[in-house]
């Protein structure tokens, strides 16, 4: 019985000596391997992203704010999908064995994500498992509509699993160079979890793809009869220029889609760094996001919420419509644009009536010169310089009168010649009076018999089109910054061939106008081509499920001038027997068609006199508005949770 007691007492003795020598392993390997000062690390991310927000050819545009609690889950989502930690416990390493991973957490704090890994491992050198608390900073790449995380180990402390095992631990003599063995092999596994983390980061989504792709054969509301037809494109960033904030409340990134900015450069801690330092330069930091978040967003106090929320720039969305739509090749075809099939029968009637001329007040005052004036001299010929002979005779006075007799008479010679020229030009004013007068009631008599005579002279028949098409190859569209205007730029190629057929019936005094009843048909051709043709469009917001549409409405578009070949008047006029049945029309048609009663579109139905109205040869035609709509999206967050969109003054913010 005492020997049973005294080798208990010994196994006792020896195994809290195995665990004091335990404990001391781990305390002389935690003194090899100080946790390093973080503050070092972040002061170079502020320093870093600071840089870029000051940096002139960095244009933020976009601004993401992720909350810690959303941040954390969706890393944690990213972590598990990466099975970062799964590799982690694969790891081969000399030395270790039985690596198992308990749990991990992510904290977020100023300018910097930390992680805190817990794990176990078996180190060989001391045939026992031990808790190892990992520690270490997340570093925040930009990619192309995402993030990586980078974790980073900088330290690693040790704790013994279990004081009292059930198995029997040999007691083994833990010496210097063990402990430094022990040392070297944690070393190694840090730098290998690093190593994995830098060939192989773990990708966080930040989706910033909010423009749905534009498929032009899958638009909406587009007719039977219309044909689009063009590469489908994505107006999405392709490279997105990324500032990041981080609080100990959210993630910020701070984007530019156009920057040409300085690049994230790797991180370079210094050592050193005093809490002050720190604070001081992340201050900076805050202050000047703040001020790029109320300059581009109309933004306060938004830098440290708890919300989580996104806002894009106005400006920068149309920057990438512009960008992206700067060089198009669409095709646009509608057939059948006008469906007309109409009969008529009515009196011939161009205008609802035909204005006769004014000839009133058409002569013209006569503003000859005046040839009034006086040829009466009244010298005396008895002036200061007159000399005397003998008192009360004067010298001069027989030349005087002389020279004063001359004046008189080529005055009135002058004014003889002034009377002529003037009933010379009275008689050709009063004539080129009484011709305009004469003209003007000549063309007035001219239209009074053609009213008459139209009027009474019955046009019936069927006016159909056979075929009609508007081609449009669009090659350029552009949107103001405000995303209020839009113009589009590209060629316009109307047609349509229609048929006429009419009868013309005489009655009463039509017979004037036509003998006999005629009956032709016509066939035309009318054409318009721009090759430059400019739309404009209005744009608006549309709020649609949980998207929003940029919805660009065109503007009616007058197509001028639009040439019928041959003019149904034409082919009226040519054909023999129209000429020899209704010569009055024939010479009555061009003085009418010089009135300017023909600018009216080329087709209106329900105007019964429109089929008179194409008869010259020249018609308009209006091109009804049309919608384009631009797709945004919601922002993806991951974990089936999303930002819509919605439009402010400045911006289009996200939200959840």
């Amino acid at each position: 019985m005492k020997k049973s007691v005294l080798i208990c007492s010994s196994l006792i003795a020896a195994l809290f000596v195995i665990y004091i020598s335990f404990e001391g392993v781990t305390a002389l390997v935690n003194k090899l391997m100080p946790p390093l000062d973080t503050y070092s690390v972040r002061k170079a991310s502020v320093d870093n992203n600071l840089q870029k927000l000051k940096d002139n050819r960095f244009s933020p545009e976009l601004w993401v704010s992720i909350s810690k609690d959303d941040f954390v889950a969706i890393a944690d989502e990213s972590i598990q999908k990466s099975r970062a930690m799964n590799k982690i416990q694969q790891l081969d390493i000399e030395g270790l064995s039985d690596i198992f991973i308990k749990d991990y957490k992510l904290k977020l704090v100023e300018q910097g994500i930390e992680i805190n890994i817990d794990a176990t491992v078996t180190i060989d050198a001391l045939e026992l498992p031990v808790y190892a608390y990992l520690k270490g900073l997340l570093t925040v790449d930009p990619g192309i509509n995402k993030i990586a995380l980078r974790p980073s180990i900088h330290s690693l402390q040790l704790e013994a699993v279990n004081k009292f095992s059930d198995r029997i631990i040999r007691f083994k003599g833990v010496d210097e160079p063990v402990i430094s063995s022990i040392s070297s092999v944690l070393d190694l596994f840090i730098d290998n979890i690093n190593g994995m983390f830098l060939s192989d980061p773990i990708p966080v989504r930040l989706d910033l793809d909010f423009f749905e792709p534009i498929k032009w054969s899958e638009l909406e509301n587009v007719p039977p009869n219309i044909t689009v037809s063009g590469d489908s494109l994505d107006l999405n960033p392709q490279r997105v220029d990324m500032a990041f904030i981080m609080t100990p409340k959210n993630l910020n990134v701070i984007a530019s889609t156009v920057s040409k900015g300085s690049e994230n450069a790797p991180l370079e801690a210094q050592s050193g760094i005093t809490v002050e330092d720190f604070s001081q330069r992340y201050n900076e930091l805050i202050s000047q996001a703040e001020l790029t978040l109320k300059d581009k967003f109309g933004l306060t106090k938004q830098l440290r919420s708890s919300t989580t929320i996104a806002a894009i720039e106005k400006r920068a969305v149309s920057g990438l419509i512009n960008r992206n739509l700067a060089h198009l090749d669409l095709k646009i075809e509608a057939k059948h644009i006008l469906d007309v099939k109409d009969g008529f029968k009515e009196k011939v009637r161009i205008a609802d009536r035909l204005e006769l001329p004014n000839c009133s007040g058409l002569r013209r005052p006569f503003e000859g010169d005046s040839c009034d004036y006086s040829c009466s001299y009244s010298s005396m010929c008895d002036g200061y310089d007159c000399g005397w002979r003998h008192p009360d005779e004067c010298i001069a006075e027989a030349a005087c009168k002389a020279e004063r007799e001359t004046r008189r008479i080529n005055c009135q010679r002058r004014k003889a010649q002034c009377k002529v020229d003037r009933e010379s030009k009275r008689v050709i004013n009063d004539t080129e009076n009484e011709i305009r007068v004469a003209k003007c009631k000549t063309i007035r008599e001219t239209i009074r018999i053609g009213d008459q005579a139209l009027e009474v002279v019955e046009v019936k028949g069927h006016y159909k089109i056979e075929n009609s098409q508007i081609v449009a190859n669009l090659r350029s569209l552009a949107v103001s910054d405000a995303l209020t205007k839009a113009t589009i730029h590209g060629a316009i190629q109307v047609s349509v061939d229609s048929n006429l057929d009419v009868d013309v019936n005489p009655e009463g005094l039509g017979h004037i106008a036509c003998v006999f009843n005629f009956n032709q048909e016509l066939d035309t051709h009318a054409e318009y081509n721009n090759p430059s043709q400019l739309v404009v469009g209005d744009m608006s917001f549309v709020n649609s499920a949980n998207k929003l549409k940029l919805v660009i409405t065109t503007r009616e578009l007058e197509l001028q001038d639009i040439e019928l070949s041959p003019a149904p008047y034409k082919q009226l006029v040519t054909d023999p027997k129209f000429a020899l049945n209704c010569s009055f029309l024939t010479m009555a048609m061009p003085v009418l068609a010089g009135a300017d009663l023909l600018n009216k579109e080329l087709i209106t139905k329900g105007d019964p006199n429109n089929e008179l109205q194409t008869m010259f040869g020249r018609a308009n035609y209006t091109v009804e508005s049309e919608e384009l709509s631009i797709s945004i999206k919601p922002i993806e967050l991951g974990m089936d949770r999303s930002l819509s969109p919605s439009v402010g003054e400045k911006a289009i913010y996200f939200t959840l």
